[in-house]
């Protein structure tokens, strides 16, 4: 009767495996720092009087991926200013961070949630303009020629 060989588990060393904590935890702290940089930008928005609204559903591509959602992040929708418009030092800063969210900025005198002017989108506009949700963009100036 031949005897069947003996079954082999996967086997790996220590270093193996130290090898590989090594890169998941540099992959985890690499996506915490995101996660970490975008709170901070939060508060500094919320702190020079703008408004961050998050949304509810995580349809867009530029939507924080799972791991990060895990970690606490969430999917900004639009991201409001009433009065004087952001540095161009943060406007950049906010379009490289959250690049899921609409940037509005509201003239003195009209609140959130009233008609807004559109300071700029980002990669968001251009995927609403590339999925046919919305049309270009025109400033105001435009429309009334």
């Amino acid at each position: 009767m031949m005897q069947l060989p003996k079954r082999r588990w996967l086997r790996f060393s220590i270093r193996t495996l130290l090898v590989a904590v090594t890169i998941f935890c540099v992959c985890l702290a690499w996506q915490a720092s995101a996660v970490r940089e975008r709170v901070v930008l939060r508060a500094l928005i919320e702190e020079q009087g703008g408004l961050v609204a998050a949304a509810g559903s995580h349809q867009s591509p530029y939507a924080p991926t799972v791991i990060n959602r895990w970690l606490g992040d969430e999917e900004i929708e639009s991201v409001e200013f009433t009065g004087k418009p952001p540095s161009l030092d943060l406007q950049q800063r906010i379009e490289k961070t959250f690049p899921e969210a609409a940037i509005y900025v509201h003239p003195e005198g009209r609140g959130i949630g009233q008609r807004a002017d559109m300071l700029f989108m980002g990669s968001r506009r251009r995927w609403l303009e590339s999925e046919g949700i919305i049309d270009a963009w025109k400033p105001r100036e435009q429309e009334s020629q």
